[in-house]
């Protein structure tokens, strides 16, 4: 077994000359922008001995007095969750839930914060493998009292979110991307959560009791569609790989201000979701949306693979997200109407920044960025979060925490990690003043 004990690296490799040829050639070459991270974490591998950590989703939690003591967590799917400091540190490990007979593997997937109050703040995380969201509780105080940050409070009896039988739960189209925020509407913490291959997006209303925390399912739901009708009069449908899924969604952000829901549909493109008038809308489009294609079987894989026809296009394809449409996050600085939504093109390796001011409009542009650690560059990512926040001096405009799928590691095994992200180094690409 190779040693697996890794060192953080805090690069001051900044890339200026490669951020200027990109710069000065993204028009004409249609090229992104390269940027550098700051920090990465240790690397994660998918085998016993890890295990089988697959990091998949980070969220950020900003510590209310002392932002040097801020938290971000990472799911890794089979190997639980990972607590890291802001020099990207693994200060926990928190295992997934034990195995019980005759119920699927605890598997955790995507993550979220909550603030509860001014003190009580705790991370949500969806259970893949049991269809259930659990909650852990963060001790502002843990570096005083050198305890672990994180605790599970999740109600013993918290229900499943889609499952209405163990045999539904044993099929696994369960609980998977979620995002939170505090609907002033209601005056409640709500948790939406997609489901595993399938079109439903559903809401929760978390409850936070004296010593746990439960949710209760709210009306209605959300569907989103999965055939298209064309300019052309033609319908068009995404391309998927076996008979027994749907093209759902992962990726989502609660825009808690507009009072949006932002929805990655991973073959087809990025929805907003009005709260008020519940009014979906499909802002933008991956690159090969409305193209016919062959489906053909491949029974070496045992799926399908699809060729798309890009000569007999409609016209109505996007330009920048390239299936899968992955992680979405929302960076909007303190007291500024304009924000940026983010969103990780899985497919291209990209991260594609839009102004929300400009997707609510007629006209819709976007930048094309690639993150890069050293000669590490960030691939097949999932998930994402952003920060306008000012913590400690490495990041005076805030923090991105992004999944990188394919880390290139020491040990040259395939793995996972998470890089950090500077926003500073963002903002003068993106329109917004840095300072």
């Amino acid at each position: 077994m190779k040693n697996r004990t890794h060192t953080i690296m805090a690069s001051i490799f900044t890339l200026p000359f490669f951020i200027v040829l990109s710069v000065l050639g993204r028009d004409k070459l249609n090229t992104p922008i390269i940027i550098s991270s700051q920090i990465e974490t240790q690397a994660f591998f998918e085998d016993a001995s890890d295990q089988f950590a697959d990091a998949d989703d980070p969220a950020i939690w900003i510590h209310p007095f002392n932002d040097r003591k801020s938290l971000v967590v990472g799911t890794l799917k089979e190997g639980g969750l990972a607590v890291f400091d802001l020099k990207g540190k693994l200060i926990q490990r928190i295992e997934v839930m034990p195995e019980l007979e005759g119920t699927p593997k605890s598997r955790f997937n995507n993550v979220d914060i909550i603030q509860l109050d001014d003190w009580t703040a705790v991370f949500a995380v969806s259970d893949r493998g049991r269809d259930q969201i659990r909650f852990f509780e963060i001790n502002p105080w843990y570096f005083l009292s050198k305890t672990p940050p994180l605790k599970d409070v999740t109600d013993t009896q918290v229900p499943w979110v889609f499952s209405k039988s163990n045999a539904e739960l044993q099929t696994q189209n369960t609980a998977y991307g979620l995002a939170s925020g505090f609907d002033h509407k209601t005056g409640s913490w709500i948790t939406w959560v997609t489901q595993r291959n399938r079109l439903n997006i559903q809401a929760v209303k978390v409850i936070k009791e004296e010593r746990y925390i439960r949710y209760e399912t709210l009306l209605p739901s959300i569907s989103l569609p999965d055939t298209f009708h064309l300019n052309n009069g033609k319908l068009w449908s995404p391309c998927l790989d076996d008979d027994e899924t749907l093209p759902g969604a992962e990726g989502l952000f609660f825009d808690v201000p507009e009072r949006q829901l932002y929805i990655a549909q991973e073959l087809v493109g990025i929805w907003s979701y009005g709260l008020d008038d519940q009014t979906l809308t499909l802002i933008d489009k991956v690159k090969n949306y409305g193209i016919p294609y062959t489906r053909t079987w491949n029974p070496e894989e045992q799926e399908y693979e699809c060729e798309f026809h890009y000569d007999q296009s409609s016209g109505e394809e996007g330009q920048y997200l390239e299936a899968d449409v992955e992680g979405l996050t929302v960076y909007r600085k303190e007291g500024q109407q304009d924000a940026i939504l983010m969103a990780s093109s899985q497919g291209s390796s990209e991260l594609i920044a839009y102004h929300l001011k400009q997707v609510a409009g007629s006209s819709l542009k976007a930048k094309r960025f690639q993150i890069v650690h050293m000669e590490d560059r960030v691939m097949k990512t999932d998930g994402l979060m952003a920060v306008s926040n000012p913590m400690t001096s490495l990041y005076p405009s805030g923090l991105l925490v992004i999944h990188d799928g394919k880390n290139q590691d020491v040990s040259e095994e395939e793995s996972t990690n998470f890089k950090w992200v500077d926003m500073q180094n963002l903002l003068p690409y993106l329109d917004i003043d840095a300072n």
